[in-house]
């Protein structure tokens, strides 16, 4: 079985919306665990969450697990106000 996972990381907060744009249009070829590193994101854009929401909404239909690394306190609590954080895996 050929599992490829894949990783993005963006290089600043305001790259964050379209790495989640690139994520989106790349899930489709997606064979294992898809990762969102946020170690340089300290907190979330406005467009990030709905972006978010149709990643993680597609990765549903897909059945790719969805993985955000290294996510600060700031953007979890976004998450968990948006009611997005359970549709995610989190790694320190």
């Amino acid at each position: 079985m050929n599992v490829t996972s894949e990783t993005f990381r963006p290089a600043t907060e305001s790259a964050l919306a379209p790495l989640i744009q690139e994520a989106l249009e790349r899930l489709e070829a997606a064979t294992g665990p898809v990762t969102l590193d946020f170690s340089s994101v300290q907190r979330l854009e406005t467009a990030a969450l709905p972006l978010l929401g149709r990643l993680a909404a597609r990765a549903r239909v897909r059945g790719v697990q969805l993985i955000l690394r290294d996510v600060n306190v700031a953007v979890y609590k976004a998450l968990k106000l948006s009611g997005l954080a359970p549709q995610f895996s989190f790694l320190r």
